[in-house]
């Protein structure tokens, strides 16, 4: 049976000095069992206490030299497990044997000319790229010269051949960029490869400057802006904005040589690239085994950092390793934790990409072989169907998580890492991924590359999100920072703002979307919200009344007197469906709703036919089942709205 054991820092302080007292015989009393703890080297261990009886508690204290920090504990032997393998100290509870523990500590990263890229949102730092052609040839001539392999392999030195390309990619536009980053047997990063980005952590060492002037930036930049003339957005009674600009990232792409690069899209090649273990390139001019290739790599790695680091275990062990982690995240609503699906992770080092993506159950795997243990990596938020951003970017929101050789699940592959996702970002996802991918009776719509949904880093006292078109048909949504703890209220904001997605698409784009009545478009999106949202809470076993509206989306507090602008978040759909009277839970100064469960092809028929009162009417009037006594009833506050 394996223990697991935790114990208060404080308390460990405390039993620390403790002594016994009293007794005739002070001679120390041998313990049962020994605590073995060694190192890679690079720093020293201490064990309190080295010996121990069965259920005694052991510190492990980790020192590490100058230039190197502690990275984790591993089990060598014995019948314990630590709770966190990272945690330094650490504390177990001591079973009944001999336990060793190793301690590995690993070089710390250290980063001169680190920059910030205002478009990822994150400081990057220089940091050579190890897979270039030309240093890939310069480690084989090493290995010849030296013949450190003292095998025949390398006794003659043979000219590698490029596999892919490093190219700068410039789009003109959102479609453009699109089009690079869905293009199969293509990595892409947002930095260069020849630069590494920076968790929060290292960020923070960086020495910070008073004035904003002064920070070092990014200096490359894409020269391509794009401006719409004619932007309209669903909020109130905002006016319509002008000469909207966008300037477009640069996308750093590794480009397979066998692949034809692309002709309508202005691009500049850097480099050639070699990777030695890419599955879709011949290496018949190199013609090294497996183990040669790896030695080929690690002296290229060695080349270009420095320094390689230790290998954390031996490569045929790593070859057959799964790394697991898992996205979730915590739900006050139903107090459950939650997974975050369909997000992104990304190794890389240098030109050296691999990727994969966390499953409809927020779990990731992948094989630790295919990744050098100098990556670094980084969760992405994008899917094939969405990508959520910052604010004025089109890039994906992206978290740099440092050195790969610093996780759990690297020095411990049993564990499995859970990445942290911030509670705005989770629910945005979590809702978007509810749309797509969960059954539903509303119509679901693709836009090249995804819907983007910007997750502003403020709150807005005049709206909770936007959602925004333009002339040339194009759109995006913005949620702001308005409802960070009533989550559930967060996604019904995000599920009003694809209400206004689904009825842009039902009508096809700007023009017919412009023409509509501002009281039918918020009134759709609110219905959309509400229905949405209480559907994503049913499926988490959260069964909400109609008068529980846990979405905010319900408006279920709109007068029969009410006038102006706010009067366009009418509960006039919601009202249609659900079996909540407002009159006799409120009183009667609020809507006198007997009407329910009108079906929904119905709603979806206003949404995508009607443009203004009249015609929403007729509408009805044809197709609710309603008589003209109960139709008129339902509709006497809104007539008094129009009117006033």
């Amino acid at each position: 049976m394996k223990r697991y054991f935790t114990i208060p820092v404080a308390i460990l302080a405390c039993a620390a000095v403790m002594t016994s007292c009293g007794g005739d015989d002070d001679r120390p009393v041998k313990k049962d069992f020994t605590v073995t703890v060694t190192s890679e080297g690079n720093g020293s261990v201490e064990t309190s206490p080295a010996e121990a009886n069965e259920g005694e508690v052991v510190i492990l204290t980790a020192n590490p030299n100058e230039g190197y920090v502690f990275s984790s504990w591993v089990v060598t032997s014995g019948n314990v497990e630590l709770e966190k393998v990272t945690d330094n100290p650490a504390a177990f509870s001591m079973p009944a044997g001999n336990v060793a523990v190793q301690a590995k500590f690993i070089k710390v990263r250290i980063f001169k000319d680190a920059v910030y890229h205002e478009g990822v949102g994150a400081w990057i730092a220089p940091q050579e790229d190890p897979y270039t052609l030309e240093n890939f040839q310069q480690a084989y001539a090493n290995l010849s010269a030296n013949d450190l392999t003292r095998s025949s392999e390398f006794s003659v030195i043979k000219n590698l051949t490029a596999t892919h390309y490093a190219i700068k990619i410039f789009p003109k536009n959102e479609d453009e960029q699109w089009e690079i980053e869905l293009t199969e047997d293509v990595e892409v990063s947002y930095i260069p490869f020849t630069y590494i980005g920076l968790t929060e952590k290292e960020a923070e060492k960086i020495e910070p400057t008073s004035r904003a002037s002064e920070m070092p930036v990014f200096p490359e930049s894409n020269p391509y802006v794009v401006t719409d003339n004619e932007i309209e957005q669903t909020v109130d009674s905002i006016p319509a904005e002008e000469n909207i600009s966008q300037v477009m990232p640069i996308l750093y792409a590794v480009w397979p040589v066998n692949k034809p690069l692309p002709e309508h899209i202005e691009y500049e090649k850097d480099y050639d690239v070699f990777l030695p273990f890419d599955d879709g390139q011949t290496r018949s001019t190199t013609a090294l085994s497996e183990n040669s290739l790896r030695l080929l790599e690690n002296e290229a790695i060695r080349l270009a950092l420095g320094y390689v680091s230790p290998s954390v275990m031996p490569a045929v062990t790593r070859a057959e390793t799964v790394l697991r982690g898992e996205f979730n995240t915590w739900d006050a609503l139903t107090a459950l934790r939650i997974p975050v699906p369909r997000i992104k992770v990304k190794f890389h080092l240098g030109s050296n990409i691999v990727e994969t993506d966390a499953d409809e159950n927020g779990n990731f795997s992948i094989n630790a072989g295919t990744i050098p243990a100098d990556a670094s990596w980084e969760v992405i938020f994008q899917s094939p169907k969405w990508k959520v951003t910052r604010e004025n970017t089109t890039i994906p929101k992206n978290f740099f998580q440092g050195n790969v050789y610093q996780q759990d699940f690297w020095s411990n592959p049993a564990t499995e890492v859970q990445p942290s996702v911030q509670l705005t970002d989770a629910t945005i996802i979590n809702a978007l991924n509810y749309y797509y991918y969960q059954p539903h009776h509303l119509s679901r719509w693709d836009v090249p590359g995804g819907i983007r949904v910007i997750a502003h880093n403020d709150s807005n006292s005049g709206y909770n999100g936007l959602f925004t078109y333009t002339s040339g048909n194009s759109c995006y949504i913005t949620i702001f920072r308005n409802n960070t703890v009533n989550r559930n209220v967060l996604a019904g904001t995000v599920l009003h703002e694809l209400g206004h997605f689904i009825q842009f698409k039902e009508r096809g784009g700007y023009s017919n979307m412009k023409s509509v009545d501002k009281l039918l478009q918020e009134s759709f999106a609110s219905y959309v919200g509400w229905y949405l949202t209480g559907e994503y809470y049913k499926d988490m076993g959260y069964y909400n009344t109609d008068e529980d509206d846990i979405s905010g989306q319900g408006r279920q507090t709109w007068r029969k007197t009410r006038t102006g602008a706010i009067g366009y978040y009418s509960p006039l759909f919601v009202d249609l469906v659900d079996s909540y009277n407002q009159a006799s839970y409120l009183g009667s100064t609020f809507n006198n709703d007997d009407v329910k469960n009108l079906h929904y092809s119905v709603i979806m028929k206003i949404a995508k036919e009607s443009a203004d009162w009249e015609s929403c009417k007729s509408i009805l009037r044809a197709e609710s089942g309603l008589t003209s006594q109960e139709l008129d009833a339902f509709l006497e506050p809104y007539e008094y709205w129009y009117k006033n």
